[in-house]
């Protein structure tokens, strides 16, 4: 009688267990695939943020060859107050701008009393290149007025 308890015992684990196995498998496949989903995003995303910084290098001087003299090229990541507190010297330049399209909306006024350009980052990421245009700008950055 044991022995038959015993056996019975051993049949129900092993179907259980047959049954098992193949759901867990499944959902480890499930995963493995949202996972490898999740990372070829995450690998999109981050090319996305670095063709902007290959377009724009941050360095001082960048646009050597410019006939806007005294420019600098400043990132600020994560720091959309900054965008906001100098907001009235801000234009927005399209993603995508060629260096010459920029310099022409200075040089042809529309830019009037904005010195800075925000060159097109997602805005999402709050991610910005500003390009100062004039020293006290870069100054008034580095040591804000109260």
């Amino acid at each position: 009688m044991e022995e038959f308890k015993l056996q019975r015992l051993n049949e129900d684990i092993e179907t259980l267990t047959n049954r098992k196995i193949p759901e867990l498998e499944d959902k480890v496949r499930k995963l493995e695939e949202e996972y490898n989903e999740k990372q070829m995003e995450l690998a999109s995303v981050k090319t996305q943020l670095e063709l902007p910084r290959k377009k724009f290098q941050v360095t001082e001087n960048v646009i050597s060859d410019s006939t806007l003299l005294d420019q600098y090229i400043i990132e600020i990541k994560n720091s959309k107050e900054d965008i906001e507190k100098y907001r009235s010297r801000i234009i927005t330049v399209p993603s995508g701008i060629s260096r010459e399209e920029a310099e022409a909306e200075i040089v042809s006024g529309k830019a009037e009393n904005n010195n800075i350009i925000v060159h097109g980052y997602p805005q999402e990421f709050f991610s910005w290149v500003l390009i100062i245009m004039t020293r006290q700008i870069r100054m008034s950055i580095n040591h804000p007025r109260v």
